[in-house]
């Protein structure tokens, strides 16, 4: 029974494990249904898509098919991750030249895209992209910084970086690289063995946790861990309570971050266990926002959520960091770098291998020391066409880039 199936509800994976799952089901003749919310790497070898709505099956077939039909109800009505590559097809239809069929991989999307006058607009080799620039002041600076973990496993090596106020940034790196370490000592819960960490030019060394709490916030990857409470009120008001306030004074703070996050107070009695996970998140970050930290760190903030709370969540963080809060993204997540950050560092054996932009990261891939990081599919698609073509087209990241810059040529 040669098939290889997907049915659009979560999300993560890597490349290696959709190959191997092909040759599995390739030359094992085994049949493979993946449960997953975006199939960008894994659409090329599915034979099949199954999307389902309300406890129903409202669509099945062959993934060129499916797609054609159904990637503009996907993303706006049901929430669900497109792939990049048919963003671009729907990109094409939008501005009047279709493609003749729905690509499913990098190079199908590239030839595809050579094949319309589209693709011959001067705007896509030189579209006047500035990437924005991180802000001036620092506030955290990392020199030298060392970690040995008591059992002797030295996971921190000669760090120095610098996260500036209000900046976005982007922490990347494989599992076990230290990016999980290294954001730790940012809230006091590990202590550099040797080297020094300066907040504003305080050693951090010096500081009590309660101290870097008022301002560094960490969100962990599973809101689960962080949660104490029994409803969503009680538990958005736990660390208030612990610093004495009460009555208006608890109410207003309690309010106000849930108002930030989007949380209504229908959801008062819930328990937080019993949440969507999008509201779970939601609700991890108010938890941290009582205390207006001017830092938040997040540990895989998007993992498991579809586009909708996906976007969401960006959107929360995206008027957090207007209002002059520093972002961190701890993520594996290539699309959440491009499209948000303005900085990204990569980790790769308890180093920084990369300090920069996304943008260079990403076009310099091959230049990077990192074995955890694959190029955003736009991105992939531009490469591929530059390759076969003289008339080289700019990095876009994303096809919101690809848009705006031919939008912009019709103005």
């Amino acid at each position: 029974m040669q098939q290889l199936g997907v049915i659009l509800v979560r999300p993560v994976g890597k490349n290696e494990v959709y190959s191997l799952l092909h040759h599995l089901n390739a030359n094992l003749d085994k049949t493979i249904i993946l449960i997953e919310h975006q199939v960008d790497e894994l659409i090329q070898y599915a034979t099949r898509i199954i999307i389902m709505e309300g406890g129903r099956i409202v669509a099945n077939g062959k993934p060129k098919d499916v797609l054609a039909s159904w990637a503009r109800r996907l993303e706006t009505d049901l929430g669900l991750w497109v792939p990049e590559i048919t963003r671009l097809a729907m990109l094409a239809e939008d501005l009047g030249h279709p493609m003749r069929s729905y690509p499913v991989s990098v190079e199908e999307a590239a030839a595809a895209w050579a094949g319309l006058p589209l693709s011959k607009d001067r705007k896509l080799s030189n579209p006047g992209i500035v990437d924005k620039a991180s802000p001036e002041d620092t506030f955290l600076k990392l020199n030298d910084v060392s970690f040995t973990y008591p059992s002797g496993n030295a996971v921190l090596h000669d760090i120095d970086l610098e996260i500036r106020e209000g900046d976005v940034v982007g922490l990347m790196g494989e599992n076990g690289s230290g990016k999980t370490t290294l954001s730790r000592h940012f809230i006091g819960l590990l202590r550099a063995t040797s080297g020094k960490i300066l907040m504003e030019n305080r050693d951090v060394a010096e500081m009590k946790v309660r101290e870097l709490a008022r301002d560094v916030g960490y969100v962990f990857q599973y809101p689960e861990h962080q949660f104490v409470a029994d409803n969503v009120y009680d538990e958005v008001a736990y660390t208030p309570r612990l610093e004495g306030k009460t009555g208006d004074e608890l109410e207003e703070t309690v309010r106000r971050a849930m108002a930030q996050v989007g949380i209504d107070k229908s959801l008062d009695h819930r328990h937080p266990f019993t949440l969507s996970m999008g509201e779970k998140r939601r609700l991890s970050i108010a938890t941290v926002l009582v205390r207006l930290p001017r830092m938040l760190i997040l540990d895989e903030p998007t993992a498991g959520l579809d586009y909708r709370n996906t976007e969401r969540m960006m959107d929360i963080l995206g008027e957090l960091n207007r209002q002059g809060t520093t972002i961190m993204l701890v993520t594996h997540t290539t699309y959440l770098v491009a499209k948000f950050a303005r900085h990204v560092s990569v980790m790769d054996l308890g180093k920084i291998v990369f300090d920069g932009t996304p943008r260079d990261l990403f076009h310099n891939l091959e230049k990077v020391d990192t074995r955890a990081i694959d190029k955003p599919e736009m991105l992939k698609v531009v490469t591929h066409y530059n390759q076969t073509h003289p008339e080289k087209m700019f990095p876009f990241m994303t096809v919101d880039e690809v848009r705006a810059s031919l939008n912009g040529s019709r103005d």
